[in-house]
């Protein structure tokens, strides 16, 4: 029966965190059984060793340009959405009021608020520094590489659990059985 420690570093908990690992986020304690477990472990070393991989090219790809047409998309999605947003939050704020005089008021004055406002922000385009844009796009990145190994991974075990179990076998099995019966 394994014991807590054997439990707590086995391959599915390593593989989970070998990203952590990689980035230096586990605790001294973790980081030294998922070495220790890594070293045993030839399956999860190769787990490793694809990460690295995956990191590395990522890491010597070009830098490449979002079309400025899709950029003016997001930001004119950012900005429907901080509209909604508003206006959302201002008809709670109307609803909360229970005293029925102040909500002509209260309506006037959002009026001339969103009238103002609209006013001054259509000139205004929503400041995105360039680090955002790098860790925006620094994220999309560390997302296609783990979508990709996630599918070699979804492809190796269609391979290994449906394609060997319910076609090679049989179709080997079937083969051996018409050879014994060709020899015989």
């Amino acid at each position: 029966m394994m014991n807590r420690s054997e439990r707590e570093f086995d391959c599915s908990w390593v593989q989970v965190r070998i990203e952590a690992h990689l980035d230096g986020e586990l605790p001294d304690g973790e980081a030294n059984g998922l070495e220790t477990h890594l070293r045993e472990c030839a399956g999860c070393a190769a787990e490793l060793e694809l990460a690295e991989q995956v990191r590395g090219g990522l890491r010597m790809m070009p830098l490449l340009k979002c079309p400025d047409p899709v950029v003016e998309e997001v930001y004119e999605r950012v900005r429907g959405e901080l509209r909604a947003t508003r206006r959302r939050r201002l008809r709670e704020w109307m609803d909360s009021w229970r005293a029925p005089l102040w909500r002509p008021v209260a309506a006037a004055l959002v009026v001339v608020l969103m009238i103002g406002g609209a006013v001054t922000y259509q000139d205004r385009e929503p400041e995105v520094s360039p680090a955002e844009l790098a860790r925006a796009e620094l994220q999309v990145k560390w997302t296609l590489a783990y979508l990709s190994q996630m599918g070699r991974r979804t492809g190796g075990r269609v391979r290994d659990d449906v394609l060997w179990e319910r076609v090679v076998e049989p179709i080997q099995k079937s083969v051996n059985r018409v050879m014994e019966m060709e020899t015989m």
